[in-house]
């Protein structure tokens, strides 16, 4: 469309991608090829939760929507960014500095909230997957009252490394407030308030899905 721009937040999926250890690597394999079948294709092996991803509030909680339950309508819609990127290495967010980041970008009921830190710089570095910033508790908490409908860093983990519990993962997820991971190119976004899309893969009772994230502006 005249005069919108779409900017890609997405890391690209390959078999060298950071990926936690617990994990398997991504596999893409060439399944059939054009010389012996007359087309090509590839076959792919991946945890549900590779790359740029959503989690589903079945991801940690029991019996709770899975990614094909999903409304699609809680993927796209008005997003603000929070720059939290002066946040470094270890860094705990907390309910203090969402409120202060968005001075400039206020949240609203409803809203996406893309949180940036700049770690994306890290991607494929062993720093990027074992002391990523990360929300507490109580951030979570926050942006739960504030009622915002999806959730989405730039960082392998919402929640702390520290956290064993992962706290903030199971407070958004249990009020259906799903999380994207891995998302990049945050500092590229110059507008306030944009237009946000990160449709999932339809998957039968999928805890999370890989996603396309784009920003519209």
């Amino acid at each position: 469309m005249i005069g919108l721009r779409i900017i890609d937040l997405t890391q690209v999926i390959e078999h060298e991608m950071s990926i936690f250890p617990i994990d398997p690597q991504p596999v893409i394999f060439p399944w059939t090829t054009i010389e012996a079948h007359g087309f090509a294709t590839n076959a792919l092996f991946m945890v549900e939760h590779t790359g740029t991803h959503v989690d589903a509030p079945s991801h940690f909680i029991k019996h709770a929507r899975s990614i094909d339950a999903v409304d699609l309508e809680t993927f796209q819609g008005s997003a603000v960014v929070l720059d939290l990127a002066n946040f470094g290495e270890n860094a705990m967010i907390k309910a203090v500095d969402i409120k202060k980041a968005e001075e400039k970008n206020g949240i609203g009921k409803g809203d996406i909230v893309l949180i940036r830190t700049d770690w994306d710089k890290f991607w494929r570095k062993d720093i990027y997957l074992k002391s990523n910033p990360g929300l507490s508790a109580d951030a979570a908490q926050y942006l739960k009252k504030k009622q915002v409908k999806l959730v989405g860093i730039d960082t392998p983990n919402i929640d702390h490394p520290t956290a064993s519990k992962f706290p903030v993962h199971n407070i958004l997820l249990a009020k259906n407030i799903p999380i994207i991971e891995n998302l990049t190119n945050l500092g590229s976004i110059e507008k306030s308030r944009f237009e946000f899309i990160a449709m999932p893969l339809k998957i039968k009772q999928g805890t999370g899905s890989p996603v396309r994230a784009i920003a519209v502006v």
